[in-house]
């Protein structure tokens, strides 16, 4: 005896419905599919370029950077052994870690990241010269026609390295800064529009 289980049997509308689909296509043929929408594609579209990526701090445009590494989360997991149960461990939810994320860019006639950590500073912050500023900050993909791709909005964000460019007079690579940001966490846009604040 078969144990597969019997389809229900299909509604009436749903029969109409059918019916109509056949007639269309032509002797019960397969009617012809188009491609979901965007919102319904659980596989996403074609794969964007990394071409490069808008800084902006506290909804205020600071620059486009060459490259940005650190948008990573991860999450511990806390065993639990059931008594009873020898063909597994539990795995639990636990701690969750937001990585600190870097930015590097070409040397400009901008200042900011450089007086940005300082404002962070230990030295500030001891000084009781007001309470440590964290900021909200927005890193935007861009694509090469300058549209706005996906958007991190990152919370709480305090600069913790600051690395100046490297001089040597036999080489003829750009020079660089780098900026290193500790968070609380980020939320991720898709087709982000404007400035993002908070």
């Amino acid at each position: 005896m078969s144990m597969i289980p019997t389809p229900p049997p299909m509604a009436p509308a749903l029969k109409t419905a059918a019916a109509s689909a056949s007639s269309k296509t032509g002797n019960g043929a397969s009617p012809s599919t188009s491609p979901p929408p965007p919102h319904m594609n659980p596989l996403g579209s074609d794969v964007p370029v990394a071409h490069r990526f808008l800084l902006e701090v506290q909804g205020i445009q600071v620059g486009v950077f060459k490259s940005v590494s650190g948008l990573q989360v991860s999450m511990n997991t806390v065993d639990l052994n059931e008594g009873g149960n020898n063909q597994y461990t539990v795995k639990l939810p636990g701690r969750v870690t937001w990585n600190n994320i870097t930015f590097s860019r070409g040397l400009t006639d901008s200042d900011y990241m450089f007086k940005w950590f300082k404002t962070s500073s230990i030295d500030l912050y001891n000084s009781n010269k007001g309470p440590l500023e964290r900021l909200h900050v927005a890193v935007t993909a861009m694509s090469q026609d300058g549209q706005r791709l996906r958007a991190w909005e990152i919370i709480d964000a305090i600069p913790v390295r600051w690395k100046g460019p490297d001089f040597d007079v036999d080489s003829t690579s750009p020079l660089i800064e780098e900026l290193e940001i500790a968070h609380h966490g980020f939320a991720s846009t898709t087709n982000p529009s404007g400035t993002w604040t908070r």
